[in-house]
């Protein structure tokens, strides 16, 4: 479902992060910084998560969409 909604969203050029399951540890922390950032620079427009991607300290408090799949 995540790549669905992914899909859709470059279809229509908005920016968006993910994190999941599938991610090394390196890559979920980049996502994360540039996610929380001050002004978030890279414009996302909304972070696609997974519920198996838990405990990873996600700060989602300056969100404004965000999308949490749980098959």
């Amino acid at each position: 479902m995540l790549d669905i909604i992914g899909e859709l969203l470059d279809l229509k050029g908005l920016n968006h992060g993910r994190i999941d399951g599938g991610q090394r540890g390196d890559d979920r922390q980049r996502t994360i910084d540039a996610f929380n950032a001050e002004g978030n620079p890279n414009d996302m427009f909304v972070m696609l998560l997974s519920t198996r991607a838990g405990g990873l300290g996600i700060n989602l408090t300056q969100a404004a969409r965000v999308i949490i799949y749980d098959r």
